[in-house]
Formats: structure tokens, C-alpha cells, sequence
């Protein structure tokens, strides 16, 4: 590489040379030329950039069109079925066991869970209650026998009641009932009278003038609670007088019957 340039510049220079000779003259610049040329053949003197040592990674790529196939492949199935509704990778990325790589709706197994839920309490309800019902029963078991003495007893009272009854029905009113039935009447008709009485005497000053027109409205509400009780008096007389009707006989009759029956149902029970 070195002794090539020199031939050449070593063959211009005779050319040059050769042109000085042939045409007798001085060419001054031929001359230059040529001395620059001989200058730079004799110049053994380089340049050089001088750097330092280093170390560095030297990539090499290659531009293919194909498909790739992952040597290690992990298929991910759910233990349940449902809708994806969220993935949190990316096809690729490094994953970790135990990692939430995606979520599935969950709506249907929720509603699932608060049914359940609630049957187990309906069932808790349930036991807690028939825990209830056995503790009673034992309590019962143990009270039983006095509580159906104390039914018969009940039941033998109403009885008696019911015979004391229907003998105050066959026997009528007393006479001591009757007259103080009568006396109630009489002292019902004495207050009746007085309130028509006041009631005259103030429509009289109502209409001279005299007093408010209100104050004959309180004295007729007076005089007709007054007459209701004088009817209600007159009534209960009428009754003792015609004495007990048949039908409250009966009536006394069956309310018996029926004790005497529950008398028997105490006591087989």
C-alpha cells in the first residue's frame, strides 16, 4: 500500500520531466507540482488518532418472518364458569404463583352465597326453636300432672257456676231485687221530672232574653240523659215482673251441659 502512490507520483514526475525537455522551457508550475509531489514521497511522517482501550457488546441481529412456539406452555383454566371481566397481564409477561391474573363476574355465585346464607339461618331459626320446643316439652312433662288437676278443678267451678245460673233463671227475680229495681225506677222518674222542669224554665229565659241560648242547649242534653235512664229503669222493672223468659232458661241449661262436658274432657285428658 505504501509503494503504489510513489509509482504514480514517481510517473508524474516524469512525465513532468519529459515536458520540460521536449518543449525547451520552464513550466514554473510543473515545477511546484513536482516538488510538492517529491516532498510527499519522501515525507515518511504519519498522522494517527490514537484511542483508548475499551470493551463493548457487538450485536448481531437477524430479521426472520415466522411464527414462534414457547418451549414451556401453561394453560390456565377457572375452577368455575363465568365471564372474564378483568385480565391484569399481557401475552408474554412473567407471572408468579399465586398471582390475580384476571377476575370473573361473580355476580351469580354471590346471589348464590346470600341464598345460602339465609337458609342457613332459617335452619339455625329452626334448630333454636326446636331446642325451644323440647325444653317445653320436658317442663310440661314435668307439670303435667298438676296442671290437669288444676283444668279439672277450673273445669268443676265452671260447672257449679253454670248450675247457680240456671237456678237464679227457674227461680226469677227476688224480692229485694225487685225493689230496688223499682226504687231505681222511681228515683230515674223523680230526676226526669226535675230536668223538664229546668229545661222549661230556661227555654222560657231564653226566649224573654234572659240567659245565652247555649244554656238551653246544656239543659236539654241534661233532660235527655235523664228521660234514657228513666227508660232504661222502666225496662229492667218490665223484666223482673214478667220474670225469666224461657229461651235465657235454656240457654242456662246448655251453658251447664257444656261445663259438665269439660269436666269430662279434664279429667281424660
Amino acid at each position: 500500500m505504501k509503494r503504489r502512490p510513489f509509482k504514480i507520483l514517481a510517473g508524474a514526475l516524469l512525465v513532468a520531466s519529459i515536458a520540460v525537455v521536449n518543449t525547451g522551457c520552464v513550466d514554473r508550475k510543473a515545477q511546484d507540482q513536482a516538488k510538492k509531489i517529491s516532498e510527499v514521497v519522501t515525507d515518511q511522517t504519519r498522522r494517527v488518532k490514537v484511542y483508548a482501550v475499551t470493551t463493548s457488546n457487538i450485536e448481531e441481529t437477524l430479521d426472520l418472518t415466522g411464527d414462534l412456539t414457547s418451549g414451556l406452555d401453561t394453560v390456565v383454566n377457572a375452577k368455575t364458569p363465568g365471564q372474564v371481566v378483568s385480565v391484569y397481564v399481557k401475552d408474554g409477561d412473567a407471572v408468579s404463583s399465586g398471582q390475580v391474573i384476571a377476575t370473573l363476574d361473580t355476580s351469580t355465585q354471590q346471589a348464590q352465597l346470600m341464598q345460602a346464607t339465609a337458609q342457613v339461618r332459617a335452619a339455625e331459626a329452626q334448630l333454636a326453636a326446636a331446642q325451644v320446643g323440647v325444653t317445653q316439652a320436658k317442663r310440661n312433662a314435668a307439670i303435667g300432672p298438676m296442671r290437669t288437676s288444676a283444668v279439672v278443678r277450673q273445669a268443676e267451678a265452671q260447672v257449679r257456676s253454670a248450675q247457680s245460673q240456671l237456678q237464679k233463671a227457674l227461680n226469677g227475680a227476688r224480692p229485694e231485687e225487685r225493689a230496688q229495681a223499682e226504687s231505681s225506677l222511681a228515683s230515674a222518674k223523680s230526676n226526669m221530672d226535675t230536668q223538664k222542669k229546668e229545661l222549661d224554665r230556661v227555654q222560657k229565659l231564653v226566649t224573654e232574653g234572659a240567659i245565652a241560648a247555649t244554656r238551653l242547649d246544656q239543659q236539654l242534653n241534661a233532660y235527655q240523659s235523664a228521660l234514657s235512664q228513666y227508660n232504661s229503669a222502666q225496662e229492667a222493672v218490665a223484666l223482673l215482673r214478667r220474670g225469666t223468659r224461657e229461651e235465657d232458661i235454656q240457654t242456662a241449661r246448655e251453658a251447664v251441659r257444656q261445663a259438665e262436658e269439660g269436666v269430662k274432657s279434664a279429667k281424660a285428658s
